[in-house]
């Protein structure tokens, strides 16, 4: 069974299986951890989060097989700016839009003498 664990600001933990997540309380954690209770010791383990403020437990079946997505982030990571906005309401501060991601990039790895470089190259074409 997947168990979802969470500490709460005044330190106590609950835990829920991963059924009862919309009956967690959501307000005041400090730590998530996501658990399999099939495996004893740390092996069990699945992944933690904590240090943000703001969380998502993300949860799929794919291939008869469940997969965990713990996201965390800070107040004012995600905001909509609005475009060719002159005395309106320049900036939204929503949550991580989960469900309107339309296109997702992937980075890639380069040597550091390539990024400072692409940094000198990115820096005249912000300037």
């Amino acid at each position: 069974m997947i168990e979802i664990g969470v500490m709460y600001g005044d330190l106590s933990i609950k835990r829920y299986p991963i059924e009862s997540i919309g009956e967690f309380a959501t307000d005041g954690v400090l730590f998530i951890a996501v658990r399999d209770t099939d495996i004893e010791g740390k092996a069990g383990n699945v992944d933690m989060i904590s240090g943000f403020d703001k969380y998502a437990v993300c949860h799929k079946v794919d291939g008869g097989k469940d997969w965990i997505m713990l996201v965390g982030w800070d107040e004012d990571d995600f905001a909509w700016r609005q475009v060719g906005c002159q005395g309106c309401k320049e900036k939204v501060v929503v949550d991580m839009p989960l469900g309107i991601m339309h296109v997702v990039f992937h980075g890639q790895q380069v040597t550091e003498g390539m990024w400072i470089m692409a940094m000198k190259a990115f820096d005249r074409e912000m300037s």
